[in-house]
Protein backbone atom coordinates (compact mmCIF):
# COMPACT_ATOMS: atom_id res chain seq x y z
CA UNK A 1 0.00 0.00 0.00
CA UNK A 2 1.18 3.50 -1.18
CA UNK A 3 0.23 6.93 0.72
CA UNK A 4 0.50 10.40 -0.86
CA UNK A 5 1.24 12.33 1.84
CA UNK A 6 1.47 15.92 1.67
CA UNK A 7 1.81 19.34 3.64
CA UNK A 8 2.74 19.66 7.48
CA UNK A 9 2.97 17.97 10.60
CA UNK A 10 -1.46 18.58 10.82
CA UNK A 11 -2.58 17.59 7.62
CA UNK A 12 0.09 14.28 8.18
CA UNK A 13 -1.68 13.55 11.36
CA UNK A 14 -5.13 13.31 9.65
CA UNK A 15 -4.12 11.14 7.13
CA UNK A 16 -2.65 9.20 9.23
CA UNK A 17 -5.52 8.79 11.64
CA UNK A 18 -8.21 8.00 8.35
CA UNK A 19 -5.66 5.50 7.98
CA UNK A 20 -5.21 3.57 11.02
CA UNK A 21 -9.25 4.05 11.93
CA UNK A 22 -9.76 2.32 8.51
CA UNK A 23 -7.22 -0.66 9.25
CA UNK A 24 -8.81 -1.36 12.40
CA UNK A 25 -12.19 -1.29 11.00
CA UNK A 26 -11.74 -3.14 8.81
CA UNK A 27 -9.00 -5.46 10.36
CA UNK A 28 -7.09 -4.74 7.55
CA UNK A 29 -3.67 -6.67 7.63
CA UNK A 30 -0.93 -4.63 6.43
CA UNK A 31 3.08 -5.51 6.39
CA UNK A 32 4.12 -2.29 5.36
CA UNK A 33 2.59 1.17 4.52
CA UNK A 34 4.85 3.15 1.64
CA UNK A 35 5.25 6.85 2.70
CA UNK A 36 6.22 9.47 -0.48
CA UNK A 37 5.77 12.72 0.05
CA UNK A 38 4.04 15.03 -2.45
CA UNK A 39 6.12 18.19 -2.83
CA UNK A 40 4.08 21.03 -3.99
CA UNK A 41 6.17 23.49 -5.65
CA UNK A 42 4.40 26.49 -4.15
CA UNK A 43 5.45 25.16 -0.82
CA UNK A 44 8.50 24.81 1.20
CA UNK A 45 9.80 21.38 0.65
CA UNK A 46 7.81 19.54 3.52
CA UNK A 47 9.60 16.26 4.98
CA UNK A 48 7.63 13.23 7.03
CA UNK A 49 6.79 14.46 10.09
CA UNK A 50 5.39 11.92 12.10
CA UNK A 51 8.66 10.35 13.58
CA UNK A 52 8.63 11.58 16.77
CA UNK A 53 5.10 10.19 17.83
CA UNK A 54 4.57 6.61 19.20
CA UNK A 55 2.37 4.80 16.11
CA UNK A 56 2.23 1.67 15.40
CA UNK A 57 1.83 1.50 12.08
CA UNK A 58 4.13 0.21 9.82
CA UNK A 59 5.31 3.39 7.49
CA UNK A 60 8.27 3.58 5.44
CA UNK A 61 9.31 6.86 3.91
CA UNK A 62 10.41 5.57 0.14
CA UNK A 63 11.73 8.01 -2.01
CA UNK A 64 12.49 5.89 -4.74
CA UNK A 65 11.85 6.67 -8.68
CA UNK A 66 10.11 3.51 -9.56
CA UNK A 67 7.74 3.84 -6.57
CA UNK A 68 6.95 7.43 -7.56
CA UNK A 69 6.30 6.60 -11.23
CA UNK A 70 3.76 3.99 -10.47
CA UNK A 71 1.86 6.82 -8.37
CA UNK A 72 2.27 9.50 -10.71
CA UNK A 73 0.35 7.01 -13.54
CA UNK A 74 -2.11 6.43 -10.71
CA UNK A 75 -2.48 10.29 -10.46
CA UNK A 76 -2.65 10.54 -15.04
CA UNK A 77 -5.57 7.68 -14.50
CA UNK A 78 -7.27 9.43 -11.96
CA UNK A 79 -7.29 12.68 -13.80
CA UNK A 80 -8.20 11.30 -17.08
CA UNK A 81 -11.15 9.71 -15.17
CA UNK A 82 -12.20 12.71 -13.45
CA UNK A 83 -12.08 14.48 -17.32
CA UNK A 84 -14.11 11.96 -18.57
CA UNK A 85 -16.98 11.82 -15.69
CA UNK A 86 -16.60 16.43 -16.48
CA UNK A 87 -17.78 15.66 -19.67
CA UNK A 88 -20.69 13.62 -18.93
CA UNK A 89 -21.66 15.42 -15.88
CA UNK A 90 -21.27 12.41 -13.13
CA UNK A 91 -18.06 13.79 -11.15
CA UNK A 92 -19.61 12.82 -8.20
CA UNK A 93 -18.96 9.38 -9.10
CA UNK A 94 -15.11 9.94 -9.35
CA UNK A 95 -13.98 8.33 -5.46
CA UNK A 96 -16.36 5.46 -6.35
CA UNK A 97 -14.86 4.60 -9.60
CA UNK A 98 -10.94 5.12 -8.24
CA UNK A 99 -11.69 2.74 -5.77
CA UNK A 100 -12.42 -0.12 -7.79
CA UNK A 101 -8.99 0.58 -9.05
CA UNK A 102 -7.41 0.24 -5.34
CA UNK A 103 -7.32 4.03 -5.11
CA UNK A 104 -8.91 5.51 -2.29
CA UNK A 105 -8.89 9.33 -3.25
CA UNK A 106 -11.03 12.59 -1.30
CA UNK A 107 -10.63 15.87 -3.11
CA UNK A 108 -12.33 18.01 -0.56
CA UNK A 109 -10.74 18.19 2.81
CA UNK A 110 -13.91 18.56 5.64
CA UNK A 111 -16.27 16.13 3.36
CA UNK A 112 -16.67 13.12 5.48
CA UNK A 113 -17.58 10.27 2.62
CA UNK A 114 -18.65 6.80 3.68
CA UNK A 115 -17.52 4.98 0.44
CA UNK A 116 -14.22 5.33 1.51
CA UNK A 117 -12.93 2.11 2.63
CA UNK A 118 -9.55 0.41 2.96
CA UNK A 119 -8.79 -3.09 2.23
CA UNK A 120 -6.23 -5.38 1.38
CA UNK A 121 -6.42 -4.55 -2.14
CA UNK A 122 -5.60 -0.92 -1.23
CA UNK A 123 -3.17 0.50 -3.85
CA UNK A 124 -2.63 3.98 -2.42
CA UNK A 125 -4.34 6.86 -0.65
CA UNK A 126 -4.35 10.25 -1.67
CA UNK A 127 -6.17 13.24 0.03
CA UNK A 128 -6.94 15.56 3.07
CA UNK A 129 -9.30 12.97 4.93
CA UNK A 130 -10.05 15.90 7.64
CA UNK A 131 -13.54 15.53 8.81
CA UNK A 132 -13.76 14.14 12.23
CA UNK A 133 -15.87 11.69 11.72
CA UNK A 134 -13.52 9.49 9.86
CA UNK A 135 -11.38 8.03 13.13
CA UNK A 136 -13.76 10.00 16.19
CA UNK A 137 -14.38 5.90 17.21
CA UNK A 138 -10.44 5.70 17.77
CA UNK A 139 -9.86 9.04 19.72
CA UNK A 140 -8.87 7.37 22.61
CA UNK A 141 -6.41 5.20 20.29
CA UNK A 142 -4.87 8.08 18.10
CA UNK A 143 -4.61 10.27 21.42
CA UNK A 144 -1.92 6.95 21.99
CA UNK A 145 -0.44 7.17 18.88
CA UNK A 146 0.42 10.90 18.91
CA UNK A 147 2.13 10.78 22.09
CA UNK A 148 5.70 12.51 21.53
CA UNK A 149 8.14 9.20 22.62
CA UNK A 150 10.86 11.38 22.93
CA UNK A 151 11.57 12.82 26.55
CA UNK A 152 11.89 17.01 26.48
CA UNK A 153 14.95 19.53 26.44
CA UNK A 154 15.97 20.80 29.26
CA UNK A 155 14.57 24.46 27.96
CA UNK A 156 11.55 22.75 26.32
CA UNK A 157 10.54 21.34 29.96
CA UNK A 158 10.93 24.72 31.36
CA UNK A 159 8.59 26.27 29.12
CA UNK A 160 6.24 23.83 29.44
CA UNK A 161 6.08 24.07 33.28
CA UNK A 162 5.58 27.67 32.85
CA UNK A 163 2.76 27.17 30.35
CA UNK A 164 1.36 24.82 32.89
CA UNK A 165 1.52 26.96 35.96
CA UNK A 166 -0.75 29.90 34.34
CA UNK A 167 -3.81 30.28 32.10
CA UNK A 168 -1.87 30.24 28.80
CA UNK A 169 -3.55 30.76 25.20
CA UNK A 170 -1.53 29.56 22.05
CA UNK A 171 -1.43 31.28 18.68
CA UNK A 172 -0.98 29.25 15.11
CA UNK A 173 0.43 31.15 12.28
CA UNK A 174 0.52 29.28 9.36
CA UNK A 175 3.20 31.40 7.51
CA UNK A 176 4.25 29.48 4.41
CA UNK A 177 0.49 29.86 3.76
CA UNK A 178 1.12 33.97 3.36
CA UNK A 179 4.70 33.86 2.21
CA UNK A 180 5.15 31.17 0.02
CA UNK A 181 1.48 29.94 -1.31
CA UNK A 182 0.26 30.67 -5.29
CA UNK A 183 -2.63 32.08 -3.46
CA UNK A 184 -0.96 34.72 -0.77
CA UNK A 185 -1.40 37.53 -3.10
CA UNK A 186 -5.17 37.05 -2.39
CA UNK A 187 -4.97 36.78 1.50
CA UNK A 188 -4.87 40.13 3.83
CA UNK A 189 -1.11 39.93 5.30
CA UNK A 190 -0.68 41.72 8.40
Amino acid sequence: MKVLFGGGLGNQMFLYSFIFSQIQSNHVSVESIEIYMNHNPYEDPRKYALTPFSISLPLVEKNDSKGMNSIKYMILFRRIINKALTIINKQQNLSYILQKFGYVYSKHIFEYKNLFTITDKTILIEGAFQSPRYFERFKQDLQREFTVKICPSKENQQMLEQIESCNSVCVHVRRGDFLNNAYAKSLAVC
